[in-house]
C-alpha cells in the first residue's frame, strides 16, 4: 500500500530535484528495453499518436477562472496584507465566489468585467511588495489580466484605465488557477501526451517506447523528427513509423526519411474549397 500523501510528497521533490525528468526518463528507457528484449518483440515498426490528458481540474468558463483565481491569490495572503486589500474585495471574498449557473448574459458579462477590475486593483495595490510579487498567486493574477483584458484610458473619466475583455484568449492562457501548465487546443483544455509503441508483434503485448507531454494548445505537427531523436538515443530507432494526419508535415517528414525511417502517414491537407469535389 502506497499511501497518497507519499506519492504526493515524492512527486513533488522529484519535481523540484529533477525538473526536465531526465531521471525518470533514464528508468523509463531502461525499463523499456529490458521488457522488449525479455518478450522477444521486434521494435522495427511502431505506431505514434496522441491523446488529451487532463487532470483533476473543472472548466466552467471565464467567470469561474476569475473567481478562482483572485481567491487563490487572497488566500495566500497573511492577515496584516490581507487587511490592505480594498473593503469591497473583502466583503466579495467572504461571501463569494458563488455559482454562476442560470445568470443572465447581460450580468455575467457585468461580473467579468468587475472580476477583472478586482484582480487588477489586487495586482496595483501589491505591485511594490516584493515578497508577494514573487510568489505564484500572484503571477497567475498577473498572467491572468494580460491575457484575458484589454486596459484603456479613458479619457472622459480623467485619463483612469478602463477594463474590457477579449473577445478570444488564444490557447495558451490560463484554463485553471489550480493547474497553470494547462493550455486549451482542439480536443479540449489539458496536456496533449504523445505516445510511441512497438506494433504488428502478433501474438504478443506491445510496449511503450516514447512519451512526449506538453500543453494542449501545440499541435502534433513536426513532432516526428524529435520522437526519431529519442528512439534512436534509446537504442530502439524504428524501420518503420506509423502515426496519424495531425503529424507529418513536409520538412519533418523529409527529416525522418533521410535517417532510414519509412514513415507512413495520411497526407495532411487544407480543407477543399465547396465548389470542388474530392474522391
Amino acid at each position: 500500500y502506497l499511501s497518497r500523501r507519499s506519492l504526493v510528497e515524492f512527486r513533488r521533490r522529484l519535481a523540484a530535484k529533477d525538473p526536465d525528468m531526465t531521471l525518470i526518463r533514464g528508468i523509463f528507457e531502461k525499463i523499456g528495453g529490458r521488457a522488449i528484449k525479455k518478450l522477444g518483440l521486434s521494435a522495427s515498426q511502431q505506431r505514434l499518436d496522441s491523446t488529451l490528458v487532463v487532470s483533476n481540474i473543472h472548466r466552467r468558463g471565464r467567470l469561474d477562472l476569475f473567481a478562482n483565481t483572485i481567491s487563490v491569490f487572497i488566500r495566500s495572503l497573511d492577515k496584516d496584507r490581507f487587511s490592505r486589500i480594498p473593503k469591497h474585495i473583502r466583503q466579495w471574498y467572504e461571501r463569494e465566489p458563488e455559482g454562476w449557473f442560470g445568470l443572465p448574459q447581460d450580468l455575467q458579462k457585468a461580473k467579468l468585467e468587475q472580476l477583472a477590475q478586482y484582480a487588477y486593483s489586487l495586482i496595483a495595490r501589491f505591485e511594490k511588495d516584493n515578497e508577494v510579487t514573487s510568489t505564484e498567486p500572484y503571477e497567475l493574477l498577473v498572467r491572468l489580466v494580460q491575457e484575458q483584458c484589454e486596459i484603456k484610458t479613458d479619457t472622459s473619466k480623467g485619463d483612469n484605465e478602463k477594463i474590457t475583455m477579449k473577445k478570444k484568449p488564444k490557447g495558451e492562457s490560463l484554463q485553471s488557477a489550480f493547474d497553470p501548465d494547462a493550455s486549451y487546443g482542439h480536443k479540449g483544455s489539458g496536456y496533449s501526451a504523445h505516445i510511441t509503441e512497438t506494433c504488428n508483434n502478433r501474438g504478443k503485448n506491445e510496449i511503450i517506447t516514447d512519451y512526449e507531454i506538453h500543453g494542449a494548445a501545440r499541435c502534433d505537427i513536426g513532432k516526428a523528427p524529435n520522437i526519431v531523436d529519442r528512439l534512436e538515443a534509446a537504442d530502439l530507432k524504428p524501420d518503420r513509423l506509423f502515426a496519424d494526419g495531425g503529424y507529418p508535415s513536409v520538412p519533418s517528414t523529409l527529416n525522418v526519411i533521410r535517417r532510414d525511417v519509412e514513415f507512413i502517414a495520411p497526407v495532411n491537407r487544407g480543407r477543399l474549397s465547396d465548389d470542388v469535389m474530392g474522391r
